[in-house]
């Protein structure tokens, strides 16, 4: 299990079009909420991402679920 001194640190490397992006952050007081312990890697969206650097727990997270409709008749 991750301790939270180690998780106060994030790398990410990510592809911008014209190459490969290698970005760094430690976060000085607070720690990351990685969704799962287990995972040293994980893909995140575009959203997820500054979800995760906003402090938003992943794991915790619930979306909505799709609802099926039915038309009356």
């Amino acid at each position: 299990m991750c301790e939270t001194r180690d998780r106060d640190k994030v790398k990410a490397l990510y592809w911008d079009k014209t190459g490969f992006c290698l970005w760094y952050k430690r976060l000085e007081q607070d720690f990351f909420r990685w969704p799962a312990a287990s995972q040293k890697t994980l893909q995140l969206t575009e959203e997820q991402w500054y979800w995760l650097l906003a402090g938003v727990d992943l794991a915790k997270m619930r979306l909505h679920q799709p609802l099926n409709c039915r038309i009356a008749s």
